[in-house]
């Protein structure tokens, strides 16, 4: 009994207490063993099964074993696509390695030994119809697949020859397949798939409709924002002001700067339409479209300049003496583009009795029916609901279209594709990510950054003062910003890289996508679409990545530019379904 449960844990059908007990589970197992080898599933280990077992335990196509044949059965596995070993008659642990990997993608055990099941699945391979030098009437229908999928200018006719066998080992290559130039069972499905690929439409119900989801996200303490209204004036009660002349930022997103001079690298604030401070004088600087007049400024008490274009050295401004609405019009039943808080500062355009209005800001309240506009998915680019789950399914090589001139990421469409396979993101919005996160790969974090621990066994960056000090020293990389927080991202990207051991490009590529797939794609939430990022159909509110009504709409270009640099992605769509 004992012998028995050790040959058929060897075979693969183990995980028996070793023992002479012949209970439930060891009769479960050899109906496995028996079924497996098609003999008849009874359960009982009858003599037949016996026999067939110690046949396959005694082989000698195992690890460790030597035999005349085993020259023979390495040549077919090199053949089919498993090479690699030396043609010989031993059977060492690379052999055994060559025949598992075999083994398990053909949905075989795994067990490294050449039993009756794997010697017939070899030798189908091996003896196929389908390979150089041999014709059969279904290589027309292979041949056009080919073609017609990228593979092309083969003949179309039913032999088998050097070009067809090229193309068909290009195939299996951009397929992550074994490359024999065989059209084996896998490449066949394979070729099938690609040839007949469709554009898959999911539908996920929720248990609302659209105008219930549309009164929720109006009702958020932050509801949903936009910049179509960015030129528009906005009005406010008159009595809720205390008006003073002052100067005002004219221009949007102005920088202000320590020295009248764009040259350098000396902005100290970016500052939004209607900002006010406190005019000083003209000053001479350098030219901005042709014009050298800059003004010397006070703001948060630092004497700064900005260019005479991009702001009014005097104009009628405002303070807020409570918290106000600012409107559309002048009613207070039109809409709310946003609330001031007291002691806000607002740039007055035209002062009335009654109503005031003044410049507003870029980012307002949106209006329902504007909202709408975004929220209905059926009115939204297929794009915003392309599963973030799935992938495109396409080769390395076409990947690198995708990265080409991207810095550090060019060439590194294997590691997307590994990220993808290993945490279930899609390698475009993984590389968009990333795209947004390095600059196109030349951030510092992108490129490498040197980190050593001091001392106290602490990380910290390294630099010419304290290099010496410092052990452990590794550059490391960060593709997607993971741990770096604004005013210290450098330091603490790096940092957040040393500790997670990402010290290569492709480290970083895999191992940050575990933190995009876990925050972004399988959270609670199951918000794999960048529709379901943006509105959040199954807990509206939070977490939704952006206040931007349009944020979803924004991304699809992006996306949609480097899939059309793809031939013949997969595509899959989630698309919402109120009820």
């Amino acid at each position: 009994m004992i012998s028995l449960k050790e040959g058929l844990t060897k075979l693969g059908f183990g995980n028996m207490n070793i023992n002479e007990i012949y209970g439930n589970f060891t009769a479960i197992r050899v109906s496995q063993f028996q079924d497996y080898y098609d003999l008849r599933a009874t359960g009982v280990a009858d003599p037949q099964t016996v026999e067939l077992l110690n046949e396959i335990v005694d082989t000698p196509f195992q690890e460790g074993e030597s035999h005349s044949s085993v020259s023979t059965l390495k040549e077919k596995l090199k053949r089919i696509g498993f090479g690699g070993m030396n043609i010989n008659e031993a059977y060492g642990s690379y052999t055994a390695k060559r025949v598992s990997e075999f083994q398990s993608l053909y949905g075989l055990k795994a067990n490294g030994i050449v039993d009756p099941v794997t010697e017939s699945h070899i030798d189908q391979i091996y003896n196929s119809p389908y390979q150089n030098g041999k014709e059969h009437e279904d290589m027309i229908k292979f041949k056009e697949m080919l073609n017609k999928i990228g593979y092309g200018y083969i003949n179309v006719n039913e032999t088998f020859g050097s070009f067809s066998e090229q193309k068909v080992k290009e195939f299996q290559g951009d397929m992550e397949l074994p490359v024999s130039g065989i059209l084996d069972k896998l490449t066949i499905e394979k070729l099938t798939e690609v040839f007949e690929r469709k554009i898959i439409y999911y539908e996920t119900p929720y248990d609302t409709t659209v105008n219930e989801q549309l009164n929720l996200q109006l009702g958020l303490s932050t509801p949903p924002q936009t910049d179509l209204y960015s030129s528009s004036h906005g009005y406010i009660l008159t009595d809720n002001l205390n008006f003073e002349q002052n100067g005002s930022i004219t221009g949007s997103g102005v920088n202000v700067r320590s020295a009248p001079d764009t040259t350098k690298n000396n902005v100290e604030y970016t500052l939004a339409r209607g900002t006010t401070f406190e005019y000083i004088k003209n000053v001479t600087g350098t030219s901005v479209g042709g014009n050298t007049e800059w003004y010397e400024i006070k703001y948060k008490g630092k004497t700064l300049y900005v260019h005479n274009s991009l702001a009014s050295k005097k104009s009628l401004s405002a303070t807020v003496k409570a918290v106000s609405n600012i409107y559309e019009s002048k009613r207070t039943d039109s809409h709310t583009y946003y609330r001031l808080s007291s002691g806000s500062s607002v740039t007055v355009v035209s002062k009335g009795s009654t109503w005031t209005e003044i410049n507003g800001r870029t980012w307002r309240n949106a209006k329902r029916n504007d909202v709408l506009q975004y929220l209905d998915p059926q009115k939204q680019d297929d794009f915003q609901h392309l599963l973030l789950s799935s992938s495109p399914n396409v080769s390395s090589s076409q990947i690198n279209r995708v990265l080409d001139g991207k810095g550090v990421l060019d060439g590194e469409g294997s590691a997307f594709i590994e990220a993808s396979k290993k945490h279930e993101v899609n390698e475009i919005y993984l590389i968009s990510h990333a795209l947004l996160e390095t600059g196109h790969g030349t951030s510092d974090l992108a490129k490498g950054i040197e980190v050593g621990e001091n001392s106290s066994g602490n990380p910290v960056l390294v630099n010419s003062s304290n290099r010496s000090d410092l052990t452990n020293v590794e550059e490391v990389y960060n593709m997607f910003g993971i741990g770096a927080y604004d005013g210290s991202a450098k330091r603490d990207g790096a940092i957040r890289a040393y500790k997670e051991g990402w010290d290569s490009v492709d480290k970083a590529i895999i191992g940050g996508a575990k933190f995009i797939g876990e925050s972004y794609i399988h959270n609670q939430n199951q918000q794999n679409t960048l529709y379901k990022m943006r509105w959040n159909p199954s807990a509206p509110g939070y977490p939704q990545y952006a206040t931007d009504m349009g944020w979803a709409a924004k991304q699809v270009s992006n996306i949609k530019s480097m899939y059309d640099k793809l031939d013949n992605p997969i595509l899959v769509f989630d698309i919402p379904k109120y009820r």
